[in-house]
């Protein structure tokens, strides 16, 4: 994953579109007023949290951290991330929709000395049956914002799916100049969908 000039650069893959990238636009207010520390806080209030074990990162010694939120808790750190959330309209979710997440744990990887991340990963496991649309109605879209038929976002229809997702960040280096640079086969990605961050 880029993210460069306001839009976030996407490598898809285990799914039809595998190896396609897509590019999902930012919302510049949003993205002024996103607290990454608020997020990790919201993780922190939502989940449980153990001790693992300890591992060396990039040669720093860190605590392994796993945090267990339950389902529904989930769906309040989405909102916080302010991601392109799945089923969400005006921040509220029936039932149906939040069965829409079967699973998420998160692992932190947590300098011994300093505390600060030296690796994170999240898992997220998404599940959709048919019977789910059926219950909460036709229109019902996988981000915010409605696209046309074919692209990305689209429930589709007349089918049981599910996907496993699994997103890594790696730190390397702490209030320090970044210079993205994005991969040529990324400047014909396809349009996706809007991604506002809150």
């Amino acid at each position: 994953m880029y993210i460069m000039r306001g839009k976030i650069y996407q490598r898809l893959t285990g799914s039809d579109y595998s190896g396609e990238w897509t590019k999902n636009r930012l919302s510049v207010d949003g993205w002024q007023q996103f607290n990454h520390l608020e997020f990790l806080v919201m993780w922190l209030r939502h989940a449980k949290v153990e001790v693992v074990g300890e591992e060396t990162v990039g040669g720093r010694d860190s605590f392994v951290l796993r945090l267990h939120p339950s389902t529904p808790d989930f769906w309040p750190i989405l909102l916080r991330e302010g991601g392109s959330v799945p089923l969400v309209r005006d921040g509220k979710l029936d039932p149906v929709q939040r069965d829409f997440i079967k699973s998420a744990t998160a692992t932190w990887w947590v300098d011994k000395q300093t505390f600060a991340f030296t690796r994170m990963r999240v898992a997220i496991g998404l599940e959709w049956r048919e019977a789910q649309r059926s219950a909460s109605g036709p229109a019902t879209q996988l981000s915010r914002q409605p696209v046309p038929q074919g692209e990305f976002g689209k429930v589709p229809s007349g089918k049981d799916w599910a996907i496993d997702t699994v997103i890594e960040f790696h730190p390397r280096a702490y209030n320090q100049p970044v210079m993205v640079v994005l991969p040529p086969e990324a400047w014909q990605a396809i349009e996706g969908l809007v991604f506002p961050l809150r």
